[in-house]
């Protein structure tokens, strides 16, 4: 995909795998999923706050936006983590 804005918000999400470029994922409140992965370059992910993950990783160029405070650990090789309230 590419410039894209993509929502989940439905249970049952296991796995969500981002490539492209301009990508926009937002992870709605409760969801629970077992991996996400960020591949392309200036794609943005934002979890909401009671979002759950096991395993993110993303490369570098892409963002990732964290409840302050989260417990999730963001892997990969650089990509920008920022925080909100």
């Amino acid at each position: 995909m590419s410039n894209s804005l993509l929502v989940v918000r439905y249970a049952g999400t296991s796995n969500l795998d981002l490539s492209g470029s301009n990508d926009m994922a937002w992870i709605s409140e409760g969801q629970a999923m077992h991996r996400i992965a960020i591949h392309g370059t200036a794609n943005t992910l934002v979890m909401l706050p009671g979002a759950t993950v096991v395993t993110l990783s993303a490369d570098a160029g892409n963002t990732v936006y964290l409840p302050q405070s989260s417990p999730i650990v963001v892997d990969g090789t650089g990509a920008t983590v920022k925080y909100y309230r």
